[in-house]
């Protein structure tokens, strides 16, 4: 068995091949891989097969830019993970305000943010109010349903419940049942996802 090697960057350590440093998260495949939200230090999602085994980690510690938009593979705090039935493997990168969405081997997609309007001037629960709050939130959590027309649910810091497709008024109506910071986005049969009553699309 090959020991595990330090990956460097520009002379520096970033991470170790098999070992973590304050994992925040940990989602399955179809095929019963893991995959591990390596979050707080080293900024990547790691994955092992099924029996435990390494296979490969992507990812690095970097920013998103002003519109979180900037730099795909790039991590600030990878602090949530979740695989839907198309082996699609969301990233809720919180500190970079976007979900970033990878194929099983770690191949960017696209990207998904929580940019509905929202109240700029009301206190997140968690830190200080930005002098001048973006236009995305935070994606702190992220469930997929296991229902027929999947769905994703996200919490931000803001306490907001919103819902980025054209059926808003139920959709809200599930979203306070469930609790007061989901962010529901459906996933239809094709695979996309409505964002503020368009549908984007990415491979599948």
């Amino acid at each position: 068995m090959v020991p595990p090697r330090p990956r460097r960057h520009c002379g520096a350590t970033l991470h170790i091949d098999g070992q973590f440093r304050a994992p925040t998260d940990v989602a399955w495949d179809s095929d019963d891989n893991i995959y591990i939200s390596d979050g707080y230090t080293n900024s990547r999602v790691a994955k092992f097969d099924k029996h435990g085994n390494w296979v490969t980690s992507w990812g690095s510690r970097g920013r998103g830019g002003v519109h979180a938009d900037e730099n795909p593979g790039q991590f600030n705090t990878p602090h949530n993970i979740g695989i839907d039935r198309q082996n699609n493997v969301y990233v809720a990168d919180r500190g970079n305000r976007r979900i970033q969405v990878f194929d099983v081997n770690g191949k960017f997609l696209r990207m998904i943010h929580l940019n509905a309007p929202y109240d700029k001037t009301r206190h997140p629960v968690l830190g200080n109010l930005p002098m001048n709050p973006p236009d995305e939130t935070q994606p702190w959590t992220i469930c997929i349903t296991n229902t027929p027309t999947q769905y994703l649910y996200a919490s931000d810091s803001g306490a907001r419940a919103h819902l980025q497709d054209d059926a808003r008024r139920s959709h809200r109506r599930r979203a306070r049942r469930v609790g007061p910071r989901a962010r529901p986005v459906q996933l239809d049969s094709r695979h996309r996802v409505p964002v503020r009553g368009s549908c984007s699309t990415w491979p599948t």
